[in-house]
């Protein structure tokens, strides 16, 4: 249930950065298909290296707990601090043009784009999330704090930047950030 999904999310981010002590990580949900005798979906590669993992799961409880949930959690990840998240200005304004320094040090730019163009779901300006298209082209959707969100104003006064950790977020805002990708998802 929904009032759930927040203390599932601390508790998976608290086994990520704290007890793995992982800084730089992706973490995803797959879907799980069938029976403890299943698999886990998503894209080739990533099952590969999910399957690789389970290998590991001698008494079958890892694949037993995905069959009943419906899903396995995935975490690739380093301790070290690999890269910042880039600060991007003028978020605060859907009709600017998108333009920015990316993690690597690249300049993105997309001539004729807005922010608003790209976005798929969650324009209202006051909203918490923003779920958008890639900016670079990627194949994905991209979800991250709208500028008004209490963590992200919280961030920039500290330092300046985006919100860089999950763990960061109130539980109304961790919940809105992990619901809210799905009606984007085919």
């Amino acid at each position: 249930t929904s009032e759930k999904l927040p203390p599932f999310i601390r508790r998976l981010l608290e086994v990520v950065e704290s007890e793995l002590g992982l800084w730089s990580y992706h973490l995803r949900v797959v879907p799980w298909i069938g029976d403890a005798s299943g698999h886990p979906g998503g894209r080739e590669r990533q099952r590969a290296e999910i399957e690789r993992v389970l290998a590991n799961d001698r008494d079958g409880t890892v694949r037993a707990s995905a069959a009943v949930a419906g899903f396995v959690v995935y975490c690739v990840g380093d301790p070290a601090r690999e890269r910042e998240v880039p600060v991007v200005e003028d978020l605060d304004s859907l009709d600017a043009p998108i333009r920015y320094m990316d993690a690597s040090g690249n300049k993105i730019e997309a001539p004729g784009l807005t922010l608003r163009d790209v976005l798929v779901l969650h324009k209202e300006p006051e909203g918490l999330v923003r779920c958008s298209l890639d900016w670079q082209g990627r194949a994905c959707v991209v979800l991250v704090m709208a500028p008004g969100a209490p963590s992200a104003a919280k961030a920039r006064q500290a330092d300046g930047g985006p919100v860089r950790r999950q763990s960061e977020l109130t539980d109304g805002e961790l919940a809105e950030l992990w619901r809210g990708g799905g009606p984007a998802s085919p």
